[in-house]
């Protein structure tokens, strides 16, 4: 079975994809990587009786996706950033941390800390039993865990930003 795209569709075919990546919460380089590998698993699965590539493809990428920020997840813990015995670091992430609990609205501080609890008292907290004992389904833990993801980045680039403005003690 071969697949007849012009370099201007696969082009725009790539953008969106990659596009879709993003919005589902991977950064550029894992988006791209994805998209990669969703493109070759579609050209070797595709059948065209079954409907057209572009959403037969672009549901394998959110899947893909999806099962990318489940292992990072496990691997890595809630917050995403690097743990480090550094005090700077730490204070860093606590900061962060305090931040997060503010958040707004009062789902996602109350996912987050539920979050928290689960991680706490369970050997490996999930997404999906944070967000059932609020009352949610695990489609929505993990729309909430990306909201708050993306606020914990943009706490941590404003941290960051701060920390570098401050004056160096020499």
């Amino acid at each position: 079975m071969s697949i007849s795209i012009q370099s201007e569709q696969l082009q725009r075919l790539w953008n969106g994809l990659v596009a879709c990546a993003r919005r589902l919460g991977v950064r550029y380089e894992e988006a791209e990587e994805l998209t990669s590998d969703a493109l070759m698993k579609g050209l070797d699965c595709y059948d065209p009786a079954r409907g057209d590539f572009e959403p037969f493809v672009r549901t394998i990428l959110r899947n893909m996706v999806y099962n990318y920020l489940r292992k990072s997840l496990n691997d890595e813990g809630d917050i995403p950033f690097e743990d480090d015995n550094d005090q700077e670091e730490q204070a860093m992430l606590e900061r962060i941390h305090q931040q997060l609990l503010n958040v707004h609205p009062e789902e996602e501080r109350t996912f987050y800390t539920a979050y928290l609890a689960w991680m706490a008292t369970a050997e490996r907290a999930t997404v999906s039993e944070a967000a059932r004992r609020i009352g949610k389904t695990p489609q929505q833990g993990w729309d909430i865990l990306r909201r708050i993801r993306h606020k914990a980045e943009t706490i941590r680039a404003a941290v960051l930003d701060e920390v570098e403005m401050r004056p160096s003690v020499a």
